[in-house]
């Protein structure tokens, strides 16, 4: 099954996993540190940095049941799953994203060593959720991911506009994502190569990223009340310039380092 690369956005509001932390004994210097992103630590304003370095698993870990349940909470009806289905469809994939993000691998093991590793985890990975979802709900559940980005905006404007004090309801958020996932609402992503140039790239994601917000304010025009809007407007303009940094691909980015 394919993994999807959304979870390290910004972080959920609920935690519904337990938190555990990596033994005293793992070293704290460590490659796989790698996994953290900046935007765990910001998922959690009081997090002592000096223990998150020291014990980074255990952020992954707060992270991944932090954001998981929220990003697939609409999974469970759109899969026509049961309850403790979906809860167990939840527990699996926390325990998939900290496996991708911090892997079973003794650190002096060599890559080959750990690339079997890999593979013998997505294989066990693979075979319960066959177990659990079936050939068809496997397929279902690839298809929920395929719409992953526009669900993680609406997901993201829960989390700004309850920052902000402007909490919105279920109502609102379920109406919002049956709007952003009409086809055509949002420009997807796509890979960029080289051959297209730096300019010319930079160019095509500052548009399609302007784009996708207009559009996204169109959507939420009809949904959110005037002071929602107002805050939900004031968060997209100030995180472009992050997402433009974010969504450019490295070799634009030189480019634009070095003029």
């Amino acid at each position: 099954m394919r993994h999807s690369n959304w979870i390290t956005a910004t972080a959920c509001l609920i935690a519904t996993g337990t938190l555990a932390f990596a033994s005293p004994a793992d070293p704290p210097a460590d490659s796989r540190i790698d996994a953290i992103k900046p935007e765990d630590i910001a998922t959690f304003p009081d997090v002592n940095l000096a223990e998150a370095i020291r014990h980074p698993k255990g952020l992954i870990i707060e992270s991944a049941a932090d954001q998981i349940p929220k990003l697939y909470e609409d999974a469970g009806s759109e899969l026509g799953l049961s309850a403790e289905t979906h809860l167990e469809l939840i527990d699996l994939l926390i325990d998939r994203e900290v496996q991708w993000r911090w892997p079973e691998c003794p650190v002096d093991a060599d890559d080959r060593k750990c690339a079997r590793l890999r593979r013998a985890e997505d294989r066990r990975y693979e075979r319960e959720l066959r177990a659990l979802l079936g050939r068809k709900g496997v397929a279902a559940l690839e298809r929920y991911e395929d719409s992953m980005e526009p669900r993680y905006e609406v997901e993201e404007m829960r989390w700004t506009l309850a920052s902000s004090k402007l909490p919105i309801s279920e109502v609102q958020r379920r109406t919002m994502v049956l709007s952003v996932l009409r086809s055509g609402v949002l420009e997807p992503r796509r890979r960029y190569s080289r051959n297209e140039g730096a300019d010319a790239v930079r160019q095509h994601v500052q548009a399609r990223v302007e784009l996708n917000d207009r559009r996204l304010l169109e959507v939420a025009r009809g949904i959110l009340t005037p002071e929602q809007m107002d805050a939900y407007s004031k968060h997209l303009n100030e995180r472009r310039a992050s997402v433009l940094e974010a969504e450019t691909p490295p070799f634009a980015l030189e480019k634009t380092a070095g003029t």
